[in-house]
């Protein structure tokens, strides 16, 4: 998969901009939505608000990413063996699933030196579902590696809204600093995850190097985007973002940039990628270099919205953090 480290090209901003406001584009993927909006709505409201649809979500991926992650990792991404459980909270869903470099190699041969790295990786899932075993992958990769590596668990909607997942990741993130003191950190996260890890970096100041996946960081024009496709209702954005237009802008990257931080900040973004599109991640490390950041961008060639994590998974981590990348004449 080809990927640059470089902005896009004038060209592809006017064609990212195209496919946001095209009215064909949009129509020709949302005909379904729109045409059972009127009806759905209410249904899907108290699906979101109930707590019914993170079961169902859930329910279905863990059905699902089972059989998916043993076909394309191997039997190696399913195990547990070795995985620590650790609660930072009273919610059940308020845990860490923790693999070290030496608990991996007490069963496998070590592959590479310890890097004395913590990686903090997010889950996705819209604000409203997910969970840190959806990611069992990336625990064998890195701890294979070298890395000590943290999945986070947090409180979904409708559990917690933004600012409670905020909390969440900045308390989990407290807990394995004080378990690693020595460590230098990397906090990671998919979608939403991503959204959430970057708001604690900039809302606590914390000086790490981020790691962002397909993101989504303005959540009011994210909002606009899912509406004009008849998507909103199933999304669970607009109610754990607060609702209204003043509490969306507050709970992004914007609302929460106050002054220069001296984090490193990554994105990664495919550019196939129509669930979220990349001009999230262009916008967002744009605004970053504005106000005197360390801020640059990882384009994935012919790379949808799960293809980024799925590079993740199989160790790209590695040269999107030394920009180790290969340039594409595609941008």
């Amino acid at each position: 998969m080809s990927s640059s480290s470089s902005m896009p090209s004038l060209l592809t901003r006017q064609l990212a901009e195209t496919h946001l406001s095209n009215n064909n584009f949009l129509e020709s993927r949302s005909t379904i939505p729109r045409l059972l909006h009127p009806y759905t709505a209410p249904i899907f409201e108290y699906g979101r608000t109930s707590g019914l649809t993170r079961f169902i979500v859930d329910g279905l991926t863990e059905l699902a990413y089972r059989p998916f992650f043993f076909l394309k990792f191997g039997p190696k991404s399913l195990s547990r063996t070795h995985v620590e459980t650790l609660s930072y909270g009273p919610d059940p869903r308020q845990k860490i699933l923790l693999l070290t470099p030496q608990n991996y190699h007490s069963s496998h041969p070590p592959t590479s030196s310890n890097k004395k790295t913590l990686l903090i990786f997010t889950h996705g899932g819209a604000w409203g579902s997910g969970s840190p075993s959806f990611y069992l992958p990336l625990l064998s990769t890195y701890a294979s590696l070298g890395y000590t590596v943290a999945l986070l668990g947090y409180r979904t909607y409708p559990t917690s809204t933004v600012s409670g997942q905020v909390s969440d990741v900045h308390s989990a993130y407290l807990h394995l600093t004080h378990l690693f003191p020595d460590l230098p950190c990397i906090l990671s996260g998919h979608s939403s995850g991503s959204h959430i890890t970057l708001l604690t970096i900039l809302r606590y100041d914390l000086k790490v190097t981020f790691l962002g996946l397909s993101g989504v960081y303005d959540m009011l024009s994210h909002f606009r985007y899912e509406s004009k496709r008849g998507l909103e209702i199933l999304s669970g954005l607009q109610p754990a973002g607060g609702y209204i237009n003043d509490n969306l802008e507050l709970n992004s990257m914007k609302g929460s940039l106050t002054g220069v931080n001296h984090s490193s900040f990554i994105f990664v973004h495919g550019l196939e990628d129509f669930t979220v599109p990349f001009t999230q991640s262009y916008n967002a490390s744009y605004c970053l270099k504005n106000w005197g950041c360390d801020s640059r961008v990882v384009y994935l060639d012919k790379c949808d919205h799960m293809g980024a994590v799925i590079e993740l998974m199989k160790g790209c981590g590695e040269r999107w953090l030394k920009n180790d990348i290969e340039l594409t004449s595609k941008l």
